[in-house]
This record gives structure tokens, sequence and C-alpha cells, in this order.
């Protein structure tokens, strides 16, 4: 198996060819990237060496890329709005609700009364 492995995906890749991933979250760009790497060598170093500046160290990058990830959603979300309320100025209703459905939560299964036992969603 391990000689056939090789041959077997270089052939598939050679016909069929490679297919890039696209992520879920369209704001997760370069900057969090690099700052998420950084963070998680810093994190495999210091459970190499536990010190407390390793320690300190990791934090503080933990900090950083949370922070940057916020940052980046935030602006990702502000922009969809801007994107929605130009729609909705301009009169183009299904591009606003069809942009808004994106913001709203999927449905949950309900109970119509107490629990009891019996299935009674809606």
């Amino acid at each position: 198996w391990e000689h056939l492995k090789p041959s077997l995906k270089g052939v598939a890749d050679k016909v069929l060819g490679k297919v890039l991933r696209v992520g879920r979250t369209p704001w997760f760009d370069e900057e969090c990237t690099t700052a998420v790497d950084i963070r998680n060598r810093l994190r495999e170093r210091w459970i190499v060496r536990l010190t407390r500046i390793a320690e300190a160290d990791y934090r503080e990058t933990r900090k950083i890329a949370k922070r940057t990830l916020r940052r980046k959603k935030r602006e990702h979300l502000t922009r969809q709005m801007e994107k929605l309320e130009s729609n909705r100025g301009l009169n183009e209703a299904s591009k606003f609700y069809e942009g808004i459905k994106e913001f709203q939560p999927d449905s949950l299964g309900i109970r119509d009364e107490p629990f009891n036992g019996e299935a009674g969603y809606t």
C-alpha cells in the first residue's frame, strides 16, 4: 500500500486536478492566518518549555490574535450591512431580503409544550 498510495494520488491529481477549498469565513485573510500561526507557534513553545516568560509571550500573542480576528469579522459584517443598506435604498428588494437571510439564525426545533417524554417538535 505504501508504494501504491503515492502513485495513485499522483495519477488522481493529474487526471482530476486539485480543487481549492473555499473557507466558510470570507473575512479570514492573510493577516488572520499570520496571527493564528504565530499564536500556535508560541503555544507549542510554551508547552515544550513551561516557563513564565513563554507563558506570558503566548498569552500576549493570543490577545493580539483574538483582537485581530474580532476586528476582521466586525469589518466584514459592517461591509455586508452597508451593502444591504444600499440594496434597500436602491429598491432592490430581492437582493435585500436575500442578504438578510444570511444574518438570521438557523431555525431550531421548538417544543409545543413542556417535554413529557414524547416528541413534540413543531
